[in-house]
């Protein structure tokens, strides 16, 4: 495997790592908002 294409192979895995740590903190807002309001 070429370096280059690994380092977009890693690259692109950390994005989608931080984007579902965004996603939990997302979902973990919008349920603390959801709590409040009832």
């Amino acid at each position: 495997m070429p370096v280059e294409t690994k380092k977009v192979l890693l690259s692109f895995r950390f994005f989608i790592i931080k984007n579902k740590m965004k996603g939990k903190v997302i979902v973990q807002t919008l349920k603390k908002e959801n709590e409040g309001q009832i």
